[in-house]
């Protein structure tokens, strides 16, 4: 992999994944989400995808963007330390998340996605697509929003749950609330739910 083996050479593996041993070390409360009953397209998969080509040519100007310019892939600094992935990435895509069994997590270069992903992907790469069981693509976080990562897994989880409860493809396990900036479509299925289980929900300001 074009940034896997880059990377290698310019990222330590203590400096990756310390933070995220810090968070499970320090005892921090980890937010969980269950999938949104209300979901008629649920989710299918999580493709975390690297600005590079899986070419040898791809990681020849993958490694003179960061060594010239310090450019670095947001992607792989996430999902990769100093040789190989992290062990926390390879927990996460082994399933250790609270995302559901039926949802896959992959990460890849920008060369091994399809026309539709690439489309929706547009300039955001590096960034984080959601494929919906009817086989259309949903941007679920930004280059900037994963930057914002710091390359900690622990992060990217939690952001990433955040980003799926506002789409209304999930909800937060304590059930307390619904984010007062779910997108339009999503607040039409909550709305449509809790009328046919006449429930209630305090939203979240």
């Amino acid at each position: 992999m074009a940034c896997a083996q880059t990377m290698s050479l310019l990222v330590e593996d203590e400096e990756t994944g310390h933070a995220d041993k810090e968070g499970e070390s320090s005892g921090a409360r980890v937010r969980k989400v269950v999938p949104a009953p209300w979901c008629r397209n649920p989710l299918v998969e999580i493709l975390v995808i690297y600005n590079a080509d899986s070419t040898l040519v791809g990681e020849v100007r993958y490694f003179l963007q960061k060594v010239l310019f310090h450019n670095y892939c947001a992607a792989c600094v996430l999902t990769h330390g100093r040789r190989s992935e992290k062990p926390e990435w390879v927990a996460l895509k082994s399933g250790q998340h609270d995302w559901g069994s039926k949802v896959r997590l992959r990460n890849v270069h920008r060369d091994e996605i399809g026309p539709e992903a690439r489309k929706v992907a547009g300039k955001h790469l590096p960034c984080v697509l959601g494929r919906l069981e009817n086989g259309s693509y949903l941007l679920l976080l930004t280059r900037e929003e994963l930057e914002l990562c710091n390359g900690h897994v622990g992060g990217f989880r939690e952001r990433l749950s955040e980003t799926l409860v506002r789409h209304g493809l999930f909800v937060w396990l304590d059930g307390t609330t619904v984010d007062a900036t779910l997108t339009n479509g999503a607040c039409k299925m909550v709305a449509e739910h809790l009328e046919n289980t006449n429930a209630t929900v305090t939203h979240s300001r």
